[in-house]
């Protein structure tokens, strides 16, 4: 009996030193490392400029001495008759990510230079048809219009479908100084306040309808970006272009300069005497703007973005607003 005792626990011991052996630690390894990479959203603008004799042969002349650069300002000086003036900005999307960009071109000259032309050709018996080949040829790319509303004395639009392309341009808004203290703003204007939606006066005309809005002080939407406070001048119009941008993507068919008419005497210069053409861009991400309806109105993303970017740069940023 005790031999027997003896073996069963000796069997025993046996038995569970191989279970001992015989087990397999169930083991596995892995980890989540989070990386964060910050997007960003940058805007670069650059611009050919230069003065030249319109030619592209062998027989162009770059006329050096007639354009200089100071922090960013070019200035055309010593032009005459058959100068071409190269000006050709171009807005690139240097970012990471998509973004809403907003362009802004402003111009002075309170349309000393387009009463040049038109007197000038007029007084030559040239045909409204012939004075719109005149307006193509001296303002290069913009897509100005010779036509205008009856009685008004400003030239506002570009022409839309000249700077169509494709899904980068979003629309164009335009917007002038009249009277020197009146406003005329396109159909185009997309942002439009309280005050112009309630406008009564309207412009009706071969390049559209246009609002006839405020005077000085009232809630206009580009109000500041004309100036015409804190010691700016009045710029006459301004045209702004809204895009959409990928990462990468340029656009630059805004307009390509001007051509001095040949034909031109001293008089007709003068129009060009004191021109300047201002070009500002800012931009906001694209990412996290949707569509949105409220009270049965639609809202579009790029819409909703510009107003966001309004909020942190509002429009005459560049002039020093308070």
């Amino acid at each position: 009996m005790k031999k027997k005792i003896i073996s069963l626990v000796c069997v025993c011991a046996l038995v569970l030193t191989a279970i001992g052996g015989a087990l397999a630690y169930l083991t596995d390894k892995d980890q989540a490392v989070n990386v964060f990479s910050v997007g960003n959203v940058d805007i670069s603008l650059s611009e050919t400029v230069e003065v030249n004799n319109g030619k592209t042969g062998d027989d162009k002349v770059v006329y050096t001495d007639k354009v200089s650069t100071t922090n960013g300002a070019t200035t055309f000086s010593g032009l005459m008759p058959g100068n071409t003036i190269v000006k050709t900005p171009k807005i690139t999307n240097t970012g990471n990510n998509a973004a809403y960009v907003r362009v802004v071109v402003t111009v002075n000259n309170k349309d000393e230079l387009y009463a040049a032309i038109d007197n000038y050709y007029k007084g030559l018996g040239y045909t409204d048809a012939q004075i719109q080949e005149k307006y193509n040829e001296i303002f290069v790319g913009w897509g100005r219009k010779y036509d205008k509303a009856e009685g008004e004395p400003t030239r506002l639009w570009m022409a839309d479908a000249d700077h169509a392309d494709g899904s980068k341009l979003l629309a164009i808004d335009h917007a002038a100084v009249v009277y020197d203290a009146y406003w005329s703003i396109s159909k185009n204007n997309v942002f439009q306040t309280e005050t112009e939606k309630n406008s009564n006066g309207k412009i009706s005309s071969a390049g559209g309808e246009y609002a006839y809005l405020g005077a000085w002080g009232q809630d206009v939407y580009y109000y500041k970006t004309m100036g015409g406070m804190n010691g700016d001048e009045w710029d006459s119009h301004c045209y702004v272009f809204y895009l959409k941008l990928e990462a990468g993507e340029s656009y630059e068919k805004f307009f390509d300069g001007l051509t001095v008419p040949t034909e031109f005497d001293a008089d007709q210069l003068k129009g060009f005497n004191g021109l300047k053409i201002g070009v500002y861009a800012d931009a906001i991400q694209a990412e996290g703007f949707t569509e949105t309806t409220e009270d049965s109105v639609t809202t579009p993303a790029w819409v909703n973005a510009i107003n966001a970017l309004e909020e942190q740069h509002p429009l005459g940023w560049w002039r020093n607003w308070n």
